[in-house]
C-alpha cells in the first residue's frame, strides 16, 4: 500500500551525503574505507525465530516480536483469503520492525505490515485494507510483474552502455525504464485498491476502511511536513517517479469504490478492540538501533550519545542517522570498516578522489576518545568530516554545508565533540517510546490528552494524526486512544 510517509528534506540530505559515501580509494587500497550499517546487537531468541529475507531486513531491521498482533492480522488473512479472486494462494504475515508507514508483498504471498502502519491504523477494517490491497498485489502477479520489468530495465541499460561505449546513454535508457515502470506501478496500486476493497466487504469489513486509513496516512503525512526541516508535498522526492498516486486520488477513487458497495459504515468497524491491542507497541526507534530524541542521538545498547547542531531534524535508520537544517546543512553519523593497522587521519586521506578534495587533516582526543578530523570539498559543498574510534568501532560524522562560515564549522564541530560513552546509569534509565492507550474520561479533551504525549514537538497535532480525529472533532466518553509515551 502506499503508505510511504517521505520526509524530502531528510532525504535529499541521505542522498548527498550518500554520494560523499561512495567517494574511496581503489578496492584493493590499504587505506580502504568502507561504509557499514551501524552496529546493532544480536537479536534476542524470541525475535530471531522468524526469517525475514535479507534485503527486507537491511531496510526494514528484521521481524519485530508481537505475537497478539501477529494472530490478529493472520485471522484477519484468514478472513479475506476465502472471497478473494484466489482462495487456493496461501500467505503469511510479518510485521517489520521498523517505524515507517509502509506494507508491501512478495510474489509467494509474504506478506510485510511495519509496526508503523500497524500503530498508525485505527479499527481492523483499515488494518483489513492493508492486507488485502497487498494481497491482491500477489493475485494479479503485479509483484513478479515489476520483478519482470525491473530486470529487463537493466538488463536493456547495460547492453546499451556495452554496445555503444556511452554509460550517460546507458544511464538515459536506465531513467527512462524506470519511467514507464513506476507509470504502470501506479496503475497496479488503483487495481489493487478496488480489488480490495471488494474483498474487505465480502469478509464482513466495513469497505470505507480503505478510506479512512488513507485519510489516517494524509493527516500523519501533514504532521510531519509540518515539523521543522520538512516538506509538504512528498512527490517532489522523486517527481513523478513516484510508484504510488497521490492520496486525494486515492482517497477518491477508493470512497467511490465503497458507495458502489453500500452506505457508510455498513460493516462492524471493531475499532475499539483493535486500538486497545496496540498497548504497548513499539513507537518510533527501537534502542538497539539507537534512539533519536530531538537533537540528540542515544545509542543505550552500545553506549554512546552525541548532540547534533541547533536547528538539525534527526531521522535514524538501519544504515545511518540522517540530519537537515532548515537552512539546508545537512549531516550523516554513521559506521566504517578500517582495515587493521590503519590510523584514522589515513582513513580520511584515503577518502580524497578527482571529485572530493580533503585538506586540513588533524589528530584529535574527544572525551577520552581517538579521532582525527578534516576539511573535503566537493563541486557546490563544503564537508567537515570526524572519525571517532570508540572500541572496536569507528564512527564518523560528516557535515556538509554549501557555504563553510567560522560560525558554521564551530557548531560542527562542537557537534562531533559532544560524542562521548553513556554512563550505566544513562543507559539504564533510558526508555522506548511506545503506544499507550488511554480511555477518555469526562474531563479529557483532544489538548488535556495531548499533554501526555512525550517527546513530541506539536503533541495536539500528532495525537490527532495518531488517532485519525479532525481537528474540533469531539472525543466518545469511554473510547480509547493513543498516545506516545515511555
Amino acid at each position: 500500500m502506499a503508505g510511504r510517509i517521505r520526509w524530502c528534506g531528510l532525504a535529499l540530505a541521505a542522498g548527498l551525503l550518500s554520494s560523499c559515501v561512495a567517494f574511496g580509494p581503489a578496492q584493493n587500497s590499504p587505506a580502504e574505507v568502507t561504509a557499514v550499517p551501524l552496529p546493532t546487537p544480536a537479536p534476542r531468541a524470541e525475535t530471531a525465530k522468524k526469517r525475514v529475507p535479507a534485503q527486507v531486513e537491511r531496510n526494514f531491521g528484521g521481524a519485530y516480536d508481537s505475537p497478539d498482533i501477529e494472530r490478529r492480522l493472520a485471522t484477519i488473512v484468514q478472513r479475506l483469503v476465502p472471497v478473494s479472486e484466489r482462495p487456493d494462494l496461501r500467505y503469511s504475515v510479518t510485521i517489520l520492525n521498523a517505524p515507517t508507514i509502509n506494507a508491501f508483498a512478495l510474489p509467494d504471498g509474504q506478506l510485510f505490515v511495519t509496526r508503523g502502519l500497524v500503530a498508525l491504523a485505527n479499527d481492523e477494517a483499515e488494518i483489513a485494507a492493508v492486507l488485502a490491497h497487498e494481497m491482491s498485489h500477489v493475485i494479479a502477479r503485479h509483484a513478479t510483474q515489476r520483478v519482470e520489468a525491473a530486470q529487463k530495465t537493466l538488463l536493456g541499460s547495460r547492453v546499451l552502455s556495452i554496445v555503444t561505449g556511452d554509460r550517460a546513454l546507458g544511464q538515459q535508457a536506465l531513467v527512462s525504464g524506470a519511467l514507464s515502470l513506476a507509470s504502470f506501478s501506479r496503475q497496479q496500486e488503483i487495481e489493487a485498491d478496488q480489488i480490495g476493497i471488494r474483498n474487505i466487504y465480502r469478509a464482513g469489513f466495513d469497505p470505507y476502511g480503505a478510506s479512512r486509513l488513507l485519510q489516517d496516512m494524509d493527516r500523519f503525512a501533514a504532521f510531519r511536513a509540518s515539523l521543522p526541516g520538512q516538506q509538504g508535498d512528498e512527490d517532489n522526492e522523486n517527481g513523478f517517479l513516484s510508484t504510488h498516486p497521490s492520496t486525494p486520488e486515492r482517497l477518491s477513487l477508493a470512497v467511490a469504490a465503497a458507495r458502489q458497495i453500500g452506505g457508510p459504515d455498513i460493516a462492524n468497524r471493531e475499532n475499539d478492540s483493535y486500538v486497545r491491542a496496540l498497548e504497548g507497541v513499539l513507537y518510533g526507534d527501537d534502542p538497539n538501533s539507537g534512539l533519536v530524541r530531538g537533537r540528540r542521538f542515544l545509542h543505550p545498547a552500545f553506549g554512546f550519545a552525541f548532540e547534533a547542531p541547533s536547528g538539525f531534524v534527526l531521522e535514524n535508520s538501519p544504515r545511518a542517522v540522517i540530519g537537515v537544517s532548515t537552512d539546508g546543512r545537512a549531516l550523516r553519523f554513521d559506521t566504517i570498516r578500517v582495515q587493521p593497522l590503519t590510523s584514522l587521519t589515513e582513513s580520511l586521506q584515503a577518502s580524497a578522489t578527482p571529485e572530493l578534495t580533503i585538506d586540513n587533516i588533524e589528530r584529535l582526543t574527544i572525551n577520552g576518545n581517538e579521532a582525527a578530523t578534516a576539511l573535503g570539498a566537493s563541486p557546490g559543498w563544503i564537508f567537515r568530516f570526524v572519525l571517532v574510534r570508540l572500541g572496536n568501532d569507528v564512527y564518523r560524522f560528516i557535515f556538509a554545508t554549501r557555504q563553510m562560515t567560522p560560525q558554521i564549522d564551530a557548531e560542527f564541530t562542537a557537534s562531533a565533540a559532544s560524542f562521548r560513552r553513556l554512563s550505566p546509569l544513562e543507559k539504564s534509565t533510558i526508555r522506548p517510546l511506545r503506544v499507550r492507550i488511554v480511555t477518555v474520561g469526562p474531563l479529557d479533551s483532544v489538548e488535556s490528552l495531548a499533554e501526555r504525549m512525550v517527546d513530541s514537538p506539536k503533541p495536539v497535532d500528532q495525537f490527532l494524526a495518531l488517532n485519525g480525529l479532525d481537528r474540533g472533532q469531539k472525543l466518545r466518553l469511554g473510547m480509547p486512544v493513543k498516545i506516545i509515551a515511555e
